[in-house]
C-alpha cells in the first residue's frame, strides 16, 4: 500500500474497527511500508511479465511450461522460503509475494 492510500485506509480501517482514538500524520507514516517487488524487478515484469514470472519461479525465460509444472514450481519454491518450513523471515515475505504474483501471471 502506498504512503498516500495509508493516509485514506488507515482512518476508515480504524473507524470500522470502533476505535475512537484520533490519530495524526505522525501515527500514519509511522505505519511500516514494504513494496513486494523492489525497484529493478519491478521494471522487468513490466517490460515482459511472462519472462519475469518464469525467471521467478526458475524456469528458462523461453520454457513453456505446464499448469501442472508452474504448480509444482511454486509450491517448491515457497516450501524453500516459507519461515515455517526452516527458512530464514527476513524478506521472506516479499519473495512469497513475488512467488504468488509470478504463478499468477503463468496461469492466467
Amino acid at each position: 500500500m502506498t504512503p498516500n492510500k495509508k493516509k485514506v485506509m488507515l482512518p476508515q480501517t480504524m473507524a470500522k474497527a470502533g476505535w475512537d482514538v484520533l490519530i495524526g500524520r505522525d501515527d500514519i507514516e509511522a505505519v511500516p511500508y514494504e513494496p513486494y517487488i523492489t525497484m529493478p524487478d519491478l521494471q522487468a515484469a513490466l517490460r515482459d511479465p511472462d519472462a519475469w514470472a518464469r525467471a521467478t519461479l526458475g524456469f528458462a525465460v523461453d520454457d513453456t511450461p505446464s499448469r501442472s509444472r508452474v504448480q509444482r514450481r511454486f509450491r517448491e519454491e515457497l516450501r524453500a522460503v516459507h519461515p515455517d518450513h526452516g527458512a530464514a523471515a527476513d524478506g521472506a515475505a516479499q519473495r512469497i509475494a513475488e512467488l504468488a504474483e509470478a504463478r499468477r501471471i503463468l496461469l492466467s
